[in-house]
């Protein structure tokens, strides 16, 4: 512990008087703890702490594509209420909330994360709690029920691998560029929502087939809504594993995709509903 402690006032002096800019070097805590302790490069709720210190305070956060964690922070850290990790900056704090920020996000990639859970749950005609958000290549899994109070979000679209860890059982998440992240449920957990992200992928893929074939005859500005160009990564791994027969022409399914060109705005469970009642054709969409 003594040397860790030393090794994290070297770095601090490295810091001092150094603009906290996006041009701090890539991982450079981790990276510099890595050579003392491999351990160290998992970030954990201790790691967090030290990376807090080292955050740059912002007024709002905006998720893009190189953030893969969304960190909830607890009541200790305020009026600090949320960090956002990325492969390219350094982590960034706000006092604003972690469903604030994942809310803006949803709206801009195409449908608010309620109307997404109220189309999900009656397509599948069940309520699913901590739902994962999948919207063609973006997938982000909430570490809980993010429909009462704020909580942690993991980028599933940069996972590469999970494992359970040995000393307190919960999962191992391990991202691109060899970071790992000790989540905040547990292994069967995220297993369960792994299941949850392959079926909502597969859905989307075969829906967005059938629209562009059947419905839209090949009308290449569909695919570009949903952005299915995602790289390699656990649920995408799990698919291939575990292919499924999709009623592609679901009607919900049909609504969740063309969310994005009616408006979220407007998406409201009653007009989910009846919107739902007729099957959609090239007439009718």
């Amino acid at each position: 512990m003594k040397q860790l402690l030393e090794k994290l006032l070297m770095i601090l002096e490295k810091l001092e008087g150094s603009e906290q800019t996006s041009e701090f070097p890539r991982n450079y805590i981790l990276d510099d703890l890595e050579n003392h302790n491999r351990e160290h490069r998992i970030i954990d709720q201790t790691t967090i702490q030290h990376l807090f210190f080292q955050a740059k305070k912002v007024k709002s956060m905006d998720v893009d594509d190189d953030v893969y964690a969304i960190i909830h922070l607890g009541d200790e850290y305020a009026p600090y209420k949320s960090m956002l990790l990325s492969f390219s900056t350094i982590p960034l704090i706000s006092k604003e909330s972690t469903n604030g920020i994942m809310s803006r996000l949803f709206i801009k990639l195409g449908i608010g994360y309620h109307q997404y859970c109220d189309i999900i749950k009656m397509m599948f005609n069940t309520p699913l709690y901590r739902l994962p958000y999948i919207y063609g290549g973006k997938m982000y899994l909430p570490a809980s029920g993010p429909t009462k109070q704020s909580c942690t979000w993991y980028a599933l679209h940069h996972i590469l691998k999970y494992t359970k860890d040995s000393e307190y059982g919960d999962v191992l998440l391990t991202f691109k560029q060899h970071i790992h992240i000790k989540a905040e449920l547990t292994k069967d957990s995220f297993q369960k929502q792994l299941e949850r992200a392959n079926i909502l992928y597969q859905l989307q893929q075969e829906g967005l087939k059938y629209l562009m074939i059947d419905v839209y005859g090949y009308d290449s500005n569909i695919e570009t809504f949903l952005n299915f160009s995602a790289s390699e990564n656990v649920v995408t791994k799990y698919q291939k594993e575990n292919r499924m027969n999709i009623a592609k022409d679901n009607p919900y399914l049909l609504l969740l995709l063309l969310s994005k060109i009616i408006g979220n705005s407007d998406v409201t469970e009653r007009m989910i509903k009846e919107i739902c009642q007729i099957k959609p054709n090239k007439d009718q969409i």
